[in-house]
């Protein structure tokens, strides 16, 4: 395997509607004025994008908007999500991508593919 270096132009998802799928999660520590945060991944045609949101994820921050489009309802409050989270790995979405406030494309809502 080689490691090519890139300008990182062309590799994520421009804004707009895209199929795609849900690659996964992480769970970011605190760290210096950054508080504790959850990354949730997303693919489609060979790009990627995600979102970065507070945890707690909540009816009003974009992680709690996302996982809900996820998971197709609300999580009842105080409810573990993990495994219902790690069940949507790999499942299909429709994506939308928006730029963020520092002008990166990200993603800002998900609705599950019928």
């Amino acid at each position: 395997m080689s490691v090519v270096w890139s300008e990182g132009k062309g590799e994520w998802l421009p804004i707009g509607i895209h199929e795609g799928e849900f690659t996964g999660f992480e769970v970011l520590e605190a760290k210096g004025e950054y508080k504790e945060a959850i990354q949730l991944k997303f693919s489609a045609n060979g790009k990627m994008s995600g979102n970065i949101g507070a945890i707690p994820p909540t009816a009003k921050n974009i992680a709690g908007k996302l996982i809900v489009g996820l998971l197709g309802k609300t999580p009842e409050t105080g409810q573990n999500i993990e495994d219902q989270l790690k069940a949507c790995v790999g499942q299909k979405y429709t994506l939308v991508v928006s730029n963020n406030k520092n002008g990166r494309p990200v993603v800002v809502q998900v609705a599950a593919k019928k």
